[in-house]
């Protein structure tokens, strides 16, 4: 009886699990569709396109992970840039939930 419990508890775990991986891909997938229509961004339109904070996007820029421009010596993300650091961070996922 101890054992079967503890085999349900398992799977259930394991359910859960691939419950939080698709949100999640659900979520990264969302993103990527809901791309705002503008060339150019500013860092409070990517941050509020990915629902991160102003500073992380900047540290993905930082990092080389997201390239920013700078027109009109201002500091802008070209749309599809960050589009091809959605598809990139997406893909990740995939290859590490396998």
């Amino acid at each position: 009886m101890n054992r079967e419990v503890e085999e349900l508890k398992e799977q259930v775990q394991k359910m859960a699990d691939q419950v939080h991986s698709l949100e999640s891909k659900m979520h990264n997938l969302l993103l990527i569709r809901n791309a705002p229509n503008k060339d150019f961004l500013t860092v409070e339109e990517v941050a509020q396109w990915l629902g991160c904070s102003t500073s992380k996007v900047r540290k993905h820029e930082r990092e080389g992970l997201i390239p920013a421009r700078f027109p009109n010596a201002k500091r802008r993300f070209a749309s599809d840039e960050v589009n091809r650091f959605m598809r990139g961070f997406v893909i990740s996922q995939k290859i590490r939930s396998h």
